[in-house]
């Protein structure tokens, strides 16, 4: 996992794991969807965010389609 150094870098390597998050999602891939979850929460948490409800809205929005 890439260490952000600044506020900036911390949004963007969230937003690439977001991009992930979906692209893993669309694929199937399970255990890659864990690992993108993970770090989400790993930098949300540096931003002081709950990614909670914004993970179970991504997650849910791709398995109704």
């Amino acid at each position: 996992m890439k260490t952000p150094l600044t506020w900036e870098e911390t949004v963007d390597f969230m937003l690439e794991g977001i991009t992930e998050l979906k692209k893993n999602i669309k694929e199937g891939n399970k255990q890659r969807i864990n690992d993108s979850k993970g770090r989400i929460e790993y930098y949300a948490k540096k931003l002081d965010y709950e990614p909670t409800e914004m993970l179970d809205k991504i997650l849910n929005k791709k398995r109704q389609n």
